[in-house]
């Protein structure tokens, strides 16, 4: 389940709960204060994930325009909400990446073509070790600069 899928449920069962109390008349400040903080982790999340992607089509942009493989295919299975099942892989000479891109983030990846290959099944730990050693290809090692 996705982070996103986790907090939309348990958004969904806290307002099971408000709306349960609400029907027997035990609803207090308590539960609002709780339920509109939840509203706001939401909110931060939400910022937070539109961030990220701004600055994964930044990363996009320019792996197209230095060669690499980049492309956008869809997420086949159960576990994503449909929102979510947009995919952004890039193969780096250090392996392929990938991000789930809500739908109404597509907007700032115009352009990008369809991705053609598989998902080689890397973990999200798998995707960004080849991230750091994309990072460092070239870059002598710590114990070499001392």
């Amino acid at each position: 389940m996705s982070p996103r899928s986790l907090l939309n449920s348990r958004v969904v069962k806290q307002k099971r709960d408000y709306e349960a109390l609400e029907s027997v008349g035990e609803i207090n400040m308590y539960d609002e204060e709780l339920l509109k903080q939840i509203g706001q982790e939401i909110d931060l999340r939400n910022k937070a994930y539109t961030e990220r992607n701004l600055c994964v089509a930044l990363i996009a942009q320019y792996a197209m325009w230095f060669g690499h493989t980049v492309g956008i295919r869809q997420h086949e299975g159960d576990e994503w909400e449909d929102e979510w099942r947009n995919v952004l892989f890039i193969d780096l000479p250090t392996g392929q990446v990938s991000w789930h891109l809500h739908e109404s983030d597509l907007v700032n990846f115009p352009g990008l073509p369809p991705y053609t290959k598989e998902w080689d099944g890397h973990t999200t730990e798998e995707k960004y070790e080849r991230v750091k050693r994309f990072i460092r290809l070239g870059k002598p090692r710590e114990e070499e600069v001392r």
